[in-house]
């Protein structure tokens, strides 16, 4: 924002956590942002309401490219025990 209107959006931690927050400029004062969703370096996701201070989850799971790639490797898995198995009679 401008000067004297800033709002925080994001940070990100050294560990690969980044927390997401809302907060319009013009809607309450400079630092009333609250948190929405919090992503983690191990692929967890949680959603976030209430107001600043306030705030809980509502929502918390593996986020949707990480379930995907799991499922990919998964698939992989299977494939290549299956073919072990046929190679092995």
């Amino acid at each position: 924002g401008e000067k004297g209107a800033e709002r925080m959006v994001r940070v990100e931690s050294a560990n690969g956590n980044v927390h997401y927050y809302e907060g319009e400029r013009g809607e309450g004062e400079r630092g009333a942002e609250r948190m929405v969703r919090a992503e983690f370096a191990d692929g967890m996701v949680q959603h976030y309401e209430g107001e600043r201070g306030a705030e809980r989850m509502v929502q918390a799971g593996a986020s949707e490219d990480k379930a995907a790639a799991e499922k990919r490797y998964k698939a992989m898995r299977v494939a290549e025990l299956r073919s072990e198995c046929e190679r092995l009679g």
